[in-house]
């Protein structure tokens, strides 16, 4: 079953941040996207709303199963930058309907809005206040492993003119977030996962 994997952090040294940038952007991701049913990622700054977290990477796998690889085990971590990562979170997410979030985005002038939420009364109101509140489709997904820093989340793809001026739209939200793509997808595949 195909599932995202979701990777936040904070980076602590800003005189190295574009370097650990260009790692993570270049040989990190092409190490992870040589590794069993690892299919795609793109990477994304935070630009809007609550910015606490700065760094997402979103993974796109074959299956949870990705993560248990002796390849994936071997190779795990940040190297040489684990001592300048502060807030990191590592969450499994699959699917309540659609079966892929609207990641990787088309477009370098994209932005995903996401939000994350605490339970399953929180999801149906949001699901609801989505409706209501235009501005694009949401895909919602439920926190399936690791870290668990979330129970649901919803990312919706905006357009840079909805990012302008972003507005919260959920009230159970626990943390909303605006980010712009800083990777371009690592691979793209021709069919579904």
């Amino acid at each position: 079953m195909s599932t995202v994997y979701a990777v936040g952090c904070n980076f602590r040294s800003p005189e190295l941040e574009q370097e650990w940038n260009d790692w993570y952007n270049g040989p990190k991701m092409a190490q992870m996207l040589a590794l069993p049913l690892f299919g795609n990622v793109q990477r994304f700054k935070a630009c809007a709303l609550d910015v606490e977290v700065n760094y997402l990477a979103v993974w796109l796998l074959d299956s949870p199963e990705a993560l248990s690889t002796p390849e994936y085990v071997s190779t795990w971590g940040f190297d040489r930058w684990a001592d300048k990562i502060t807030d990191w979170t590592r969450d499994l997410i699959s699917p309540l309907h659609e079966p892929l979030p609207p990641v990787p985005v088309a477009d370098e002038s994209t932005r995903l809005h996401v939000a994350w939420f605490d339970s399953s009364s929180d999801i149906a109101r949001a699901a609801e206040e989505a409706r209501h509140h235009g501005g694009g489709s949401w895909w919602w997904g439920e926190n399936s492993g690791l870290d668990r820093s979330f129970a649901y989340v919803g990312i919706s793809a905006v357009q840079p003119e909805s990012a302008a001026s972003p507005e919260r739209v959920f009230t159970e939200a626990v943390r909303e977030t605006i980010f712009r793509p800083i990777s371009r997808p690592g691979r793209v595949r021709s069919e579904p996962i």
